[in-house]
């Protein structure tokens, strides 16, 4: 089902996002990754670097998560910038914006 289709992993230099992105080419997909390392790590993917489309980017823009997601047929959406009920507090909620922001492009960007 999915050989041969193109796919996309946020946050795919991550411990989960970069076993993804392995299985998907694994499967025979065109794998891009997006991410901008802020949580992942290049080597989690430099076994694999040269067979995927890696994007280093931020999804908090609209026109980034746009430009990653044209012609994709998939999205595999694990980006986020919290983990972990543990971050939602009172005193930094602030810190839940990005997360909010990439939701919201990714699901636009994916939607078109």
């Amino acid at each position: 089902m999915l050989q041969g289709r193109k796919v996309l992993v946020t946050e795919g230099s991550g411990f989960i996002g970069s076993h993804l992105a392995k299985s998907l080419l694994e499967l025979g997909c065109d794998v891009r990754v997006a991410d901008d390392l802020s949580r992942g790590a290049i080597e989690n993917i430099e076994p694999f670097l040269s067979k995927i489309r890696f994007h280093k980017t931020n999804l908090t823009s609209l026109e980034n998560c746009l430009s990653v997601t044209r012609d994709v047929n998939y999205v595999f959406h694990l980006a986020s910038s919290v983990g972990g009920v543990q971050y939602v507090s009172a005193e930094n909620v602030e810190n839940l914006t990005p997360s909010v922001l990439m939701n919201m492009n990714m699901l636009e960007a994916a939607s078109h």
